[in-house]
């Protein structure tokens, strides 16, 4: 069985999280693969839709990250050093999907390997804005829904 949350932003993750973390147990590695324009792991002093992945690893020294489509202009530098202060792993918008994919899914597989269990997420933010133009953070250099639907 496969667990499927829809709807609202990234403020439902984070209970979706401590369901797969309560299922696996303690000990096993859990890997969060998130398509999104933004890393989400703002350091605000109250959860949002832009904190829970930082939340999440603060709190979980077995869950690890790796976020698709990350838009350089979409995050500040702060964002990208918070990143790589959690060993976060990224492929920007610009090299996803570059050498057919090849690259791509190497890392995804690379990622997904060294995890126990994964939780996928798509954030519609990640998607070009004229086929998704009422997210909240809509992206005029998104992925194209096609691709991500083939793809991923």
């Amino acid at each position: 069985m496969t667990p499927t949350v829809l709807g609202g932003g990234h403020e439902t993750l984070y209970g979706h999280y401590l369901g797969a973390r309560e299922f696996i147990g303690p000990d096993k590695t859990l890997g969060i693969i998130n398509i999104d324009a933004h890393f989400d792991m703002r350091d605000d002093p109250e959860p949002s839709s832009g904190t829970m992945f930082r939340q999440i690893l603060e709190e979980d020294d077995k869950a690890g990250y790796m976020c698709l489509g990350i838009q350089e202009f979409g995050n500040t530098k702060a964002l990208f050093e918070t990143a790589e202060k959690f060993g976060c792993e990224y492929i920007l918008e610009k090299n996803l999907g570059v050498n057919d994919f090849k690259d791509s899914f190497a890392a995804i597989d690379d990622f997904s390997k060294r995890h126990d269990y994964l939780i996928m997420t798509l954030c519609t933010d990640s998607i070009v804005a004229s086929a998704a133009p009422g997210v909240s953070a809509p992206s005029p250099l998104g992925l194209d829904p096609k691709t991500v639907k083939k793809h991923f």
